[in-house]
């Protein structure tokens, strides 16, 4: 079988990902296509609807935990390559969109968004989606409730446009070299979770031929 009519998302086949020096727009077309577009369709279609909030933000948390791995390749567990997704984009932010980064928040995203809509399909207490535009900020403080219930309010849609230029920069940051760090991490991290279950099903696929 000719591996190179292979997709992996619209502008992205297996013959190109042989060239290692692709990898990089190769990662930003897959987040592309399989999250910020169809995140972008929901936003035009659905405005500031609340349904349509919680659907944008399933979407947007499926990028962090991947995105952890290719920062640290080194990392296995799910909840701590999450949150060192997570600890990326929110540098990315320097808390100017962001109130009180710390991990009371992180792990109340993990715990409560991530794990509450993909496991319940609800968010937990800590977690409200703003669909009212209560501050300029993705993530802010809750003052409107006492207690330990609702305490933080994620806004999905601004999430969505702030996670498209935090991609956009750290592709470039890769390809530019600049950080050999983290290119090398990139690298190693898209071998595992890109290139190995494409020459597996390679692999497998040529068996039965």
């Amino acid at each position: 079988m000719n591996m190179d009519i292979v997709r992996i998302a619209r502008n992205v086949n297996f013959a190109q990902l042989r060239d290692e020096s692709f990898w990089g727009s190769a990662y930003k077309n897959i987040i592309n296509a399989w999250i910020i577009d169809p995140c972008k369709i929901l936003y035009n279609e659905g405005n500031f609807q609340y349904e349509h909030g919680i659907a944008v933000l399933s979407l947007e948390l499926l990028f962090f935990e991947p995105h952890g791995k290719l920062l640290n390749p080194d990392l296995t567990r799910h909840g701590e390559l999450f949150i060192n997704g997570l600890v990326g984009f929110f540098n990315y932010l320097k808390n100017n969109m962001i109130d009180n980064d710390c991990d009371d928040l992180r792990q109340s995203i993990w715990k409560q968004a991530r794990c509450g809509l993909f496991h319940s399909l609800k968010l937990e207490s800590d977690i409200m989606i703003d669909a009212q535009n209560v501050t300029y900020k993705v993530i802010s403080t809750n003052n409107m409730f006492n207690g330990n219930w609702g305490r933080y309010l994620i806004n999905p849609w601004k999430l969505l446009f702030e996670l498209e230029k935090y991609i956009e920069k750290y592709v470039n940051d890769i390809m530019d070299n600049k950080n050999i760090e983290l290119g090398n991490y990139f690298r190693r991290g898209f071998k595992n979770l890109i290139m190995k279950p494409l020459q597996n099903f390679e692999r497998h696929i040529n068996k039965q031929i």
